[in-house]
């Protein structure tokens, strides 16, 4: 059973960089498909960190909320990930 897990996982993960080359051969050239893949980063960036920064005490939770806070305000990602960055380690150190 694990095997063809694992044959799955294998061909699913190739399927994925073949599609990449392919997409890359010919380009989509409607507005929404290109509104939406200008979006994919930032998706899957929130969906791996969310569920650590929040199921992880509340400095992290702090953090996040810092970041997401800063990042809509001002439309800066560095600015925003040293905003929740410094909120964490000044809650650890201050023991908040």
């Amino acid at each position: 059973m694990a095997w063809i897990a694992i044959l799955l996982m294998a061909l699913a993960t190739y399927a994925t960089r073949v599609a990449g080359f392919l997409f890359a051969q010919h380009p989509m050239r409607s507005q929404w498909s290109n509104r939406f893949l200008r979006h994919v980063p930032a998706a899957i960036l929130v969906s791996m960190i969310a569920p650590h920064a929040l199921n992880h005490g509340h400095e992290e939770a702090t953090g996040f909320l810092v970041v997401a806070i800063v990042q809509v305000m001002k439309k800066n990602a560095l600015l925003s990930m040293g905003c929740g960055v410094t909120v964490v380690i000044a809650m650890r150190y201050l023991h908040i």
